[in-house]
């Protein structure tokens, strides 16, 4: 096929579609004439208008809608961050939308279906976009505490507006009584310079914008009719990613009660600081005040002629590149989220170029793309796909994308969330509508539920109009947005996740239906399912293994080299690599061949092959007896109980004692995230859910079944890198046990080898 010769053309053509491409047609709400409603607030007087709802002919109530309002200096100094505007002595004519920021567009004049599939006038761009638009209901004064939605549009972090007519807020004041505020914030660049000449923790100048109207909207929105203390914020795409952002690291005082993520996430690649020294060299300067004399323009059709893009600066204090540890340490946001993503997300880039269906190049250059060069990993991954996407490379390649990039990452970000406690609903978008496509069968696109959201989706458009599915789904669907900004802890209208026993997944617009359906959330997740890959030594244990739904491995692990079990765990492309085999005792040298040597091999080999988790299942009581001192918990009873185990099987012990000792001490040259798992006497027992893990006494067993939830545990809480600890059967839940683990740092090893 001649679209794509490599995963590097495909990538690059996935990256630069992004740019350009935001959200179908949508229809502009009919405006009444001037004069308008009036809002005082502490910067001066702002003089708004009134609007109605052209596509819903049924709703004569009115909104007003105050545009362009300044909640920052603007336009601000390049590069730096936001300050506070200046008040203002005459009243501000807020009747009109203001430019976007300057945006990494392809063509800015290009009215084409594709590049700009915004129907209407092409938003002009300026340095001078640091403004916001609040819409609120007929009715609403001062003090009127209605809900506030606070909308960041997506693009990539390097393009977009508040501006634009599918964000209109309108509908929803109108129809769920609510505020509805939308900005603009600086992208690019402009937004994401990275240069070392701005201090550290003011580099992301984007982000910083949006903090800063979400402070403004603390301070001035109650002038508005809308209530400081319940104030949702919502997102998609890199909207939705900048939400995730403000979870990750939040203000102090929180300025937000609940949030939205639509489709979160973002495709940045490069180096932001050398991309800004790249642009600084370029224009022939040394100094950030040498470029911030060169146009706007110019640096805007460099960075785009040049392929340059600008990632946020990462632990800045606004961008967090770790989210698990965020969650894990508590300092994610603790307020009700709702998240979801669209169910053919990659049909907008796949269709955006062009692509046919007449062979297998596609889908390997996709599969490529994530890594998967062998043959057996792509055959993992094709295996979880229905005969009907596997025959059409089109369809199968945007499901590989969309559940790679949008569905298994949100899938993975809720279960975490809700596994430390915190309160997830879960939603997939499924229509597809004529009056919103941007392309014949564009399905349901990245962005195309955003005209549901707001209510902008046309009568009519180039594909057809509006269907009565639509109409009703749009309702329901503003009615839910908004269900989560006026009682969040209430939840949307389905169940949150972890309560309905894996029925959780509120599928919207699933067939004919105008509302919601719920399912189980494997409909969306089958794959993302984990596949187990077990490395043994005789095919007679493969049948027991495949009814347990892993994938045997028949490989010698004392015939193997390292290399050789690089090229298997290369193969597969796993997560994380858990070493748990033993010789089982008898010949002492077979046991230092398997549970040292066998061990080290392992370690090796998984550095060697790129992974960087490790779980090695070692044993209670592991220690250096001869120079280390007893451990000061033990009582009489463990001291004994030490004495005969080391009598009995002393040459295990030594080879475990061995392999964890080079696992912890070899780490510099190896760097692997491990974590020791150091399980008491092993049964066979059906497992409980409950153990003891950390600082132990020695005389309780424990299920091999307890011992892999511990070891699950250990995966999804980061926090038990670098730990080694003890564990045997008990009575607190294991993820309990395990968090106790890592809130108290309870090192069992540490001193004692």
């Amino acid at each position: 096929m001649a679209a794509f010769n490599s995963a590097k053309v495909f990538a690059l053509a996935l990256l630069a579609i992004f740019p350009v491409l935001a959200a179908p047609a949508t229809l502009s709400p009919a405006v009444t004439s001037p004069p308008g409603p009036t809002v005082t607030i502490a910067s001066g007087v702002v003089v708004g208008k009134t609007t109605t709802i052209s596509n819903q002919p049924s709703v004569t109530a009115q909104a007003k809608a105050y545009l362009g309002v300044p909640f920052a200096q603007s336009p601000p100094l390049r590069f730096s961050p936001p300050v506070a505007a200046a008040a203002w002595s005459s009243p501000i004519q807020a009747q009109a939308l203001k430019p976007s920021c300057i945006g990494q567009l392809q063509d800015t004049n290009d009215t084409s279906a594709l590049t700009n599939p915004i129907d209407g006038p092409i938003i002009p761009e300026s340095e001078d976009c640091l403004y916001l638009n609040v819409y609120t209901p007929a009715n609403a004064t001062a003090g009127s505490n209605k809900p506030v939605m606070f909308w960041l549009f997506g693009g990539n972090l390097q393009y977009g507006s508040g501006s634009l007519q599918v964000y209109d807020g309108t509908s929803l004041a109108v129809t769920q009584d609510v505020v509805v505020v939308t900005i603009n914030y600086r992208t690019n660049i402009f937004g994401f310079s990275s240069s070392p000449e701005v201090p550290f923790g003011s580099q992301n100048s984007g982000f910083l914008d949006q903090r800063f109207a979400l402070q403004w909207v603390q301070k001035n929105i109650a002038q508005f009719g809308g209530d400081p203390a319940k104030v949702m914020i919502f997102g998609e795409s890199a909207g939705g990613e900048s939400v995730k952002q403000l979870l990750a690291s939040p203000p102090s005082p929180l300025p937000f009660h609940s949030a939205i993520m639509e489709s979160q996430q973002t495709f940045l690649i490069g180096d932001g600081k050398a991309n800004y020294l790249n642009v600084l060299a370029h224009f022939g300067c040394t100094t950030i005040q040498c470029l911030r004399q060169v146009s706007a323009a110019d640096i805007k059709n460099y960075t785009l002629t040049a392929g340059l893009m600008f990632p946020p600066a990462a632990g800045d204090g606004t961008y967090v590149k770790d989210i698990r540890s965020s969650i894990s340490s508590g300092k994610f946001a603790k307020v009700p989220i709702m998240m979801g993503t669209n169910l053919n997300e990659a049909r907008l880039f796949l269709g955006a170029v062009g692509l046919t269906n007449d062979g297998s190049t596609i889908v390997n250059s996709v599969l490529s793309l994530f890594g998967l060069n062998s043959t057996a990993a792509q055959q993992n991954i094709l295996s979880k796909y229905a005969a009907d996407v596997i025959n059409n490379d089109i369809v199968l390649a945007d499901r590989i994308i969309t559940d790679a990039t949008y569905t298994c990452t949100t899938s993975s970000i809720a279960t975490f969330l809700n596994s430390f406690g915190y309160t997830v609903w879960r939603y997939r978008y499924n229509p597809s509508f004529p009056s919103t496509n941007v392309f014949p069968n564009s399905g349901a696109y990245h962005t195309s539920e955003i005209p549901e959201v707001f209510g902008t989706y046309p009568l009519s458009d180039r594909y057809g109009n509006v269907t009565q599915q639509q109409i009703q789904l749009s309702a329901f669907m503003q009615g839910a947005w908004a269900k989560m900004a006026r009682n969040p802890s209430q939840g949307p209208g389905w169940p949150k996740i972890g309560s309905n026993f894996g029925f959780e997944l509120g599928d919207l617009g699933l067939g004919s239906s105008s509302g919601v359906t719920v399912v189980a959330t494997f409909n969306a997740d089958y794959a993302c399912a984990a596949t187990v890959h077990s490395i043994i030594r005789s095919s007679s244990q493969s049948a027991s293994l495949q009814s347990l739904g892993a994938h045997p491995i028949v490989q010698s692990i004392e015939d193997s080299s390292v290399s050789d079990l690089a090229t298997t765990i290369r193969n597969v492309n796993p997560s994380v690599v858990i070493w748990s085999a033993g010789a089982g005792g008898g010949d002492p040298s077979r046991t230092d061949t398997v549970d040292r040597k066998g061990a080290i091999k392992s370690m090796d080999a998984t550095a060697e092959a790129g992974v960087s988790r490790y779980i090695i299942v070692s044993a209670l009581d592991v220690r250096d007896r001869e120079s280390k001192p007893i451990p000061e918990w033990y009582n009489d009873d463990d001291k004994a109980r030490s004495d005969r185990v080391w009598g009995v099987i002393g040459a295990y012990m030594k080879a475990k004692l061995d392999a964890d000792t080079e696992l912890v001490r070899g780490n510099e040259k190896r760097k692997l995230k491990y974590t020791i798992v150091r399980p008491g006497q092993l049964t066979e027992d059906d497992g409980k859910g409950t153990v003891i893990a950390g600082k132990i006494h020695l005389g309780a067993p424990i299920a091999r079944e307890d011992v892999a939830r511990t070891v699950v545990e250990c995966i999804k809480n980061d926090g038990t890198i670098g730990l080694a600890f003890d564990v045997v059967g008990g009575d607190e839940d294991v993820r309990k046990a395990v968090e106790g683990v890592v809130s108290g740092k309870q090192d069992t090893f540490e001193g004692y080898h």
